[in-house]
């Protein structure tokens, strides 16, 4: 793994994955991309979709045994300590449609590397994954595709606009909601500043989900094991 924490940040896109993306892949950006693909996998394995569950749309295990319930503890080398988990509240149209669930679902978390996981990345990774569109609220928040105003998120410069439907839900909370409180943007952005020990501390910020991992695959060589690996990795 020497080659991993050697050339991170050329793994990471610094200077645009140039010459990676070629056939063969090199094996260490092969290793280290569906690494990050396991990761958002992560959410799907430990979600609860069973309507009759007290803790449906929730979480089936507590942060600190997510990857050892998921498999991704034992003998991997990419040690994570997973420090929150954030959630998406539904708004009113979920309720009045009567859908699945009628308040918040887990969307996703954050992971810091322990020690052990900064010495074979070469630095700290704070990892933000979300999952991908499971509820049947969701999807119908998905149909809301027409584009709002994000100048409250992104800043008013450039008139920057956002899909409707996953701007509400991003910024949506509820003083009597037990899981939004505060929105998901809320809940991540709190956490983050606080896992970087020093200013000099080497520290990355990678945002994964599935939709980053697919678009991510159509760019790889379509041969051999890395093309198999990140689709099977992205499970819808």
């Amino acid at each position: 793994m020497a080659g991993i924490a050697d050339h991170w940040k050329a793994f990471s896109g610094f200077n645009n994955w140039d010459g990676l993306l070629i056939h063969p892949i090199n094996t260490d950006f092969r290793r280290y991309l569906i690494h990050y693909g396991e990761r958002v996998g992560a959410i799907g394995d430990g979600f609860n979709n069973v309507k009759a569950s007290n803790s449906f749309a929730l979480s089936r295990y507590p942060p600190e045994e997510l990857f050892s319930h998921v498999g991704l503890q034992n003998g991997n080398p990419f040690k994570y300590q997973v420090t929150k988990y954030f959630y998406l509240k539904l708004d009113d149209f979920a309720d009045y449609m009567e859908f699945d669930i009628k308040e918040s679902a887990w969307i996703g978390y954050v992971a810091v590397t322990t020690d052990e996981g900064n010495t074979v990345l070469g630095r700290r990774d704070i990892l933000i994954c979300w999952r991908g569109t499971i509820l049947a609220s969701e999807w119908a928040k998905n149909l809301q595709f027409d584009l709002v105003s994000a100048a409250e998120i992104l800043g008013g410069a450039h008139n920057p606009k956002m899909h409707h439907g996953f701007h509400n839900v991003y910024l949506a909370k509820s003083s009597s909601s037990k899981y939004n409180k505060t929105s998901a943007r809320e809940q991540v952005n709190v956490d983050i500043p606080c896992h970087c020990l020093t200013v000099e501390e080497k520290c990355l910020y990678p945002i994964m989900n599935y939709l980053i991992l697919i678009l991510l695959s159509r760019f790889l060589p379509r041969s051999g094991d890395l093309w198999t690996s990140m689709l099977t990795t992205v499970r819808m």
